[in-house]
Parts: C-alpha cells; structure tokens; sequence
C-alpha cells in the first residue's frame, strides 16, 4: 500500500507544537505567577536545545545539498527549514508578548521589579556601585578585537558584550568583548524588604560601570549578544587520527 504523507507529522514540527503548549502554561492567567515566569524560561532553555540540535541538523543536510528524504513520508529540507523559521519567529514573538505586556507588568504589581538602571533610586544606585566593584568587577576580563587577530571564541549560549570605544588622545574606535561569567548572577538583587523585591539585570549593571574597565576611554556604543552553537555531532574514536583535533 502507498504511503501517504498527509498521515505523517515531522517530527520537529510536532517538538515546536509542543514547545507551543509550554508556552500556553505561562499566557494561561489562570496559573501562579511565578510559575508562568519559569514556563517562559522553559521555552527558552527548549528553543536552545532545538536549535542545536534539530535545527543545526536540517542545516548542515542543506549545507551538503540533500533533497527530500522518503520519497513517500519525508520531508523536503529547504520547506521544512522555511516552516520552523516561520514557527520560531511566531512562538519567540507571543513569548516576548507575554513577558513584557503580561507577566513583568504583574510581577510589578506585586512588588517584584526587574529594573532598569534608569529607574533606580539613589541608594539602589550606590548598592549597585558597591557589588560591582566588590564582587563582580574583579572576574571580569575584557578582550581587545583588532584586524591582526582572530576573534575570540565564544562560549555557546554564553551572555557578550560588545564594546565599541574610543581610546583617550587617540581618536581612533577599537572594539572590545566582555563577557558575563556564569558565576554572576543573571538578576542582582538590590532592595529586599516586605514592600519590595527590586532586581537588576547583571549586564545593566556592568554596562553603567564600564569606566572601571576603560577607565582611559570614551565608551561609545555597548550592544550584548548570545550565540546559539551547532552541537549536533558525531565523534568516532576508531577512525580519528588525532582525536583533541577532532574534538575542536
């Protein structure tokens, strides 16, 4: 009997429908708050994982040209590619909706802030200035980006900064990346009391004290990006000649 491919879901289509249902938790008002906040972290850490694996996946199979696999029930690698885009770009657009129209709003009525740094008070400010310089400007280390070298590697799904600067007497822009170690936290609670959580998020913080880094500097421009790395791969042992080169 002939197989028919309208009886077959992709897969990674039905792993995004799933991903949607996730993502229904957290725009459900009828939950917890805080519990819809952490669903919306879970379809994050999901999209991750998605796109380095399955996604990076169906891109190296166009990389090296393949066509639609099971002729009866596969799918073809460039519509597939088109469809899951399409999927992301509405599945990230009602998230960041939901997080910004819904949940922060919330949270802020009931005296939990994820702050900017502009909205900050005086005396948040001077905490602020003191944990930076106590605890999170001694494992900071910036890297200089010029033309001679390489740029640096950057971690997968690590937080980056990057600095666009203008060294003192020099009139010329340099660029600079710094980044956000794991061992900082992502949100730095300033103010904790019965009326208040008040937390600010450890780039805000970092990018108002970039002074203490380029002391010798006009800072002109401070942008941060994440990078999502292909780790789909196979690894064999017995054929690798040299097996640290394979690793790299």
């Amino acid at each position: 009997m002939k197989k028919n491919a309208s009886r077959f879901i992709n897969r990674d289509i039905s792993w995004l429908e799933f991903n949607s249902r996730v993502l229904e938790e957290a725009r459900d008002s009828g939950n917890p708050l805080l519990e819809r906040l952490n669903f919306i972290s879970i379809v994050s850490s999901n999209l991750d994982e998605f796109c380095m694996v399955r996604l990076a996946g169906i891109a190296r199979q166009l990389a090296h040209g393949y066509q639609a696999v099971h002729k009866d029930y596969g799918y073809d690698p460039v519509r597939l590619m088109t469809e899951l885009k399409r999927k992301i770009r509405h599945q990230t657009d009602l998230q960041r909706r939901c997080l910004y129209e819904e949940i922060l709003p919330e949270l802020k009525r009931n005296s939990i802030v994820i702050a900017a740094w502009e909205e900050l008070s005086a005396s948040q400010k001077k905490i602020a200035k003191r944990i930076m310089k106590s605890e999170i400007y001694p494992v900071l280390t910036p890297i200089g980006i010029t033309p001679d070298r390489s740029f640096p590697l950057v971690p997968n799904l690590g937080l980056e900064m990057l600095i666009r600067l203008i060294p003192e007497g020099t009139g010329l822009e340099k660029y600079a990346l710094l980044e956000v170690p794991p061992v900082i936290p992502r949100f730095i609670l300033l103010e904790s009391s019965a009326q208040n959580l008040i937390f600010l998020p450890a780039e805000e913080l970092i990018r108002h004290h970039l002074n203490l880094l380029f002391s010798n500097a006009a800072i002109r421009e401070c942008s941060c990006f994440r990078v999502t790395r292909d780790m789909d791969y196979s690894l064999d042992s017995d054929s690798a000649a040299d097996l640290l080169a394979e690793l790299q």
